[in-house]
């Protein structure tokens, strides 16, 4: 299901952090697949994390450059899971 999400009071044109949530087509392949186990704390050896895919790792490379691709946005942070991409988003200046 595709919904776009708005707030109708928002000027979505300044600058502000903004988080994305990105769904994969289900007919593609998964961004990766979850790996280790989920009982150690994050960070803690053997725990839990997504082994990016072939397609997921194209994915993590763009987001990492993406300052090459769009001047005027930075990555703050992102999350990639299986099926969906999580990210933050700095919006620097707009046109």
């Amino acid at each position: 299901m595709n919904r776009i999400l708005r707030a109708t009071w928002h000027d979505y044109r300044q600058r502000a952090i903004y988080m994305l949530t990105l769904n994969k087509n289900p007919l593609m392949a998964d961004f990766g697949s979850i790996e280790g186990d989920w009982r150690p704390k994050a960070g803690e050896p053997g725990c839990a994390y997504v082994r990016a895919s072939h397609l997921g790792r194209c994915i993590k490379d763009t987001l990492r450059n993406f300052d090459e691709i769009e001047p005027r946005a930075r990555i703050l942070q992102y999350a990639l899971m299986p099926d969906h991409l999580h990210i933050l988003i700095f919006i620097i200046t707009v046109r």
